[in-house]
């Protein structure tokens, strides 16, 4: 047998051979003397082979004997990794909270832009838009006609319509897919975030729960007004005021349109209950009289009375002016349609004053801001 230019003497110590060489094939041997197992994978062969490359695992001993004779591990020869590396999880508490960017930094939307006039939502999707967009307290009824551009006949005239096709024509309906389709393009919510007032530390709501809180600011103490139980307290505010009251009052702290139906409804006579919807539905209405014989008109009217009384608050200027036209007397001034049919003191709210009305073609009827509606003459 030809000699292949190297030989073993079985006299000579294993320690005197090079490592660097021998040590694929000794250590799994070194390690079975030094801690009496056997490193074999599944298969039984003590090996595990990747593409060709055999990966030996060592024991803590061994590795320990390497590192004593100033070698550096068969793994880190091999490019192999000893440890797994770690990466730590971000916690939930690391991530950023994502505010709704300022106007300055919004993408700029041109008014021309063709995406613009995609008309992708049906006329009821928009009017439920606009309903929860002006309940956020974004803007005023007002100030969205404004930015529509569009008159108040022609928005109410689409507030008040229902259906998934009626009023896809007007244009209070396409302005306001455009006006809602440049928020979305620009990456703003539908209906923008409310900024919870901050408690003062130690202030009378410290310590006290989400839920106390909501009741607190419902509670109306033990005010009772004269003919609250039978549905009579005369109502000396317009629709358009008490809305204003009604978003002034969701923007406290932990109340919610569902605690402000609680406290409305325990205004009320009998076992009547408001819903949520019937809320909505008063708050998308824009005008002195619209909404007048919404249970939430004389309910809403009856609860900030009691906790204009309860806080001991004075009354408003145009409190004064509305008892002036609307108390009894009517203090000298000619009595309007919107006066209660029964003559008595307040405002009317029992017949829908925006009901249909029987005129001649030359009568107009107007209104003025306490809600007084007039007939008049135009022409000849």
């Amino acid at each position: 047998m030809a000699s292949s230019g190297w030989s073993w003497d079985p006299a000579r110590p294993l320690g005197d051979r090079d490592m660097n060489i021998l040590w694929p094939s000794l250590m799994p041997a070194a390690q079975n003397s030094a801690d009496g197992s056997d490193a074999t994978n599944a298969n039984g062969n003590g090996t595990s082979g990747t593409n060709g490359v055999h990966h030996h695992s060592f024991s803590a001993p061994v590795l320990a004997q390497w590192r004593q004779a100033g070698r550096k591990p068969p793994e880190s020869r091999l490019g192999l990794q000893t440890t797994q590396s770690y990466r730590p999880r971000k916690r939930k508490s690391d991530a950023v909270a994502i505010e709704e960017p300022s106007p300055e930094d919004l993408p700029d939307i041109p008014d021309d832009d063709p995406r613009l006039d995609e008309l992708d939502q049906t006329c009821n999707q928009i009017r439920s838009k606009i309903r929860r967009f002006i309940e956020s307290g974004a803007m005023k009824v007002g100030e969205f006609q404004d930015e529509l551009g569009i008159s108040p006949a022609s928005y109410r005239r689409f507030m008040n319509q229902t259906g998934v096709r009626q009023g896809e024509g007007s244009d209070a309906y396409m302005n306001a897919c455009r006006f809602f389709k440049k928020r979305e393009l620009q990456g703003l919510k539908v209906v923008p975030p409310k900024k919870k007032a901050r408690s003062s530390v130690g202030g009378k709501d410290a310590g006290k729960s989400e839920k106390q809180k909501a009741a607190d600011a419902i509670d109306t103490g033990d005010v009772k007004l004269d003919g609250e139980d039978e549905g009579e307290v005369p109502v000396y505010d317009t629709c358009d005021e008490l809305r204003k009251k009604v978003r002034a009052f969701l923007k406290k702290d932990c109340v919610t349109q569902a605690a402000l139906c609680r406290g409305i409804s325990a205004c009320l006579p009998g076992d009547q209950v408001v819903q949520a919807r019937q809320l909505t539905t008063f708050m998308g209405k824009s005008g002195p009289t619209r909404g007048n014989n919404s249970p939430i008109f004389y309910g809403g009217y009856v609860f900030f009375e009691k906790l204009r009384i309860k806080d001991e608050k004075p009354k408003t200027k145009f409190r004064l002016e509305m008892e002036d036209i609307y108390g009894p007397g009517r203090g000298g001034k000619k009595k309007s349609g919107s006066h209660r049919r029964d003559n008595k003191p307040g405002m009317e709210t029992k017949v829908d004053l925006s009901g249909p009305m029987i005129m001649r073609d030359n009568e107009r009827l107007t209104e003025d801001k306490h809600g007084q509606q007039e007939i008049i003459t135009v022409g000849k």
